[in-house]
């Protein structure tokens, strides 16, 4: 049942971790990769090779330019980061992108060849992406740029819940932004990580969203995630997983050739997860 004292989680700032885990990486962990976008043209001419013909006809039909460079820039850096995983050239990479509901080639994508349990999400916002990659489980990931201007009472009608809806429009506007960006993000990053989409919206366990963790009877939890104060994050996977490695990828980086987290470590950073109740 909906009640205020269910969302109190929400006002909140992220929670830490209740429990202290020191596990190696593997199935329990995940790599999240914020990427900006703001890549010199110069730059990216020299990647554009690598892009299938489906990325490239679709970079084509973007009008605007700086729309054109993001979309650019973010699938050069997911073939990038993917193919540093796998072990391959990035122009190697083939993708799956049918959708389970009407067979389409526009569902979530997967990567031909790789292990089963090999998962990835790619999730853009402005001139940020983020690129979430796991072995062990699904995952989602979303990103929303915080913006004043964003009318969030109307998208809050037409995408949550009228009971969220309605307690969202009582609170002070800085609060009630703040709280539907953080709902936001955690709605869209469970719904990629199921793979339904935002088709299945009608479908998740609202009563457990706001809580942030053991999403109704589903083995999919989220988390939030900040790594910086413009932009709103969260990541939804399995319940077992307990880290999530952070890397920061920058402009100046870029004509690296390597794009693994051994690379990076001076701007990794490693967290610890656990749920703040059991099942």
């Amino acid at each position: 049942m909906f009640t205020d004292d269910l969302y109190s989680g929400l006002i909140a700032q992220n929670r830490p971790s209740t429990t202290t885990v020191n596990e190696p990486h593997g199935a329990s962990s995940a790599e999240l990769w914020c990427i900006d976008l703001r890549i010199p043209r110069s730059i990216l001419a020299k990647w554009l090779d690598i892009l299938d013909a489906q990325e490239r006809h679709r970079r084509e039909d973007i009008r605007l330019a700086t729309l054109k460079d993001a979309y650019t820039a973010r699938h050069i850096a997911l073939r990038r980061v993917l193919a540093a995983q796998v072990g391959c050239s990035p122009r190697e990479l083939r993708f799956d992108r049918t959708c389970p509901r009407c067979g389409g080639p526009h569902g979530k994508p997967s990567l031909l060849g790789a292990e089963p349990e090999f998962a990835f999400n790619l999730a853009s916002s402005g001139l940020v992406a983020v690129i979430a990659v796991r072995r062990g489980g699904a995952i989602g990931v979303d990103v929303e740029r915080r913006m004043d201007c964003f009318p969030v009472e109307q998208m809050a009608e037409s995408v949550f819940p009228r009971n969220i809806a309605r307690w969202l429009a009582k609170l002070p506007d800085a609060l009630r932004r703040a709280v539907f960006y953080r709902l936001w993000t955690r709605l869209e990053a469970y719904v990629k990580a199921t793979g339904q989409g935002l088709l299945a919206v009608n479908e998740v366990p609202w009563e457990r969203v706001p809580d942030g963790f053991d999403l109704a009877q589903t083995a999919i939890c989220v988390w939030d995630v900040t790594f910086d104060e413009s932009n709103a994050c969260a990541v939804a996977s399995g319940d077992d997983l307990r880290r999530i490695s952070i890397a920061r990828v920058g402009v100046d980086s870029w004509d690296d050739e390597s794009m693994t987290l051994d690379r990076w470590q001076g701007v990794v950073e490693h967290r610890q997860l656990a749920r703040t109740h059991p099942r």
